[in-house]
């Protein structure tokens, strides 16, 4: 049931971005496999603990470490690579 339900949200996500591409020219969709949408995610948290102190870490040192990790996505958004 759970792979039925991955692949239909799949599906209609793959068509509602096609719909999106085509209507609005400038958008360009990037496919995130599950394990990069993780990362994003995790990276976010991380930010949101040391901003709220959680971390003893300063935001800027966690931003400059996190920058380095970051590389596979802007390769993506920039097509660079």
């Amino acid at each position: 049931m759970v792979g039925g339900l991955r692949h239909r949200g799949l599906a209609v996500a793959s068509g509602v971005l096609r719909r999106v591409a085509t209507s609005c020219p400038h958008v360009d969709a990037i496919h995130l496999d599950t394990p990069a949408v993780a990362a994003l995610y995790a990276m976010q948290r991380i930010i949101k603990e040391s901003e709220s102190g959680a971390l003893q870490a300063a935001p800027a040192q966690v931003m400059s470490v996190l920058a380095r990790e970051l590389d596979f996505f802007w390769k993506r958004v920039t097509r660079a690579g």
